[in-house]
């Protein structure tokens, strides 16, 4: 898949929260940034431990902007947990400038069936 912005998000059990680990596209200076697995669409991927795939991201009422990392010129968001042994470790999200969705049906299909 050709991507502008791809970022991975690993869960923090002890703190309830998601760290952002590696990204590229994003502006990350190294700075610890979190989402509290009950904020944003990222933790929304994590409690349900299902992909979203929004065309304008900003339109969901889950969404919670980040200003610092520059995420304000993507509008497509794909967003899949990473799972292993039935427990979720964290967030795959990919992101487009273009409101678009990311993933046809049948490929998100395919994409939670990899996930198990």
């Amino acid at each position: 898949m050709n991507t502008e912005c791809c970022t991975i998000y690993l869960a923090n059990d002890d703190k309830q929260r998601l760290e952002l680990m590696a990204t590229q596209g994003l502006i990350f200076q190294g700075d610890t940034i979190h989402i509290g697995f009950n904020e944003g669409l990222v933790g929304l991927v994590k409690r349900t431990a299902e992909p979203i795939n929004l065309a304008e991201a900003a339109k969901h009422s889950a969404f919670k902007f980040f200003p610092e990392l520059g995420e304000d010129v993507y509008h497509s968001f794909l967003g899949t947990p990473i799972i292993h042994r039935k427990q979720v470790l964290g967030v795959l999200v990919v992101q487009q400038k273009t409101p678009d969705s990311l993933v046809k049906w049948k490929s998100l299909s395919w994409l939670r069936c990899l996930r198990r």
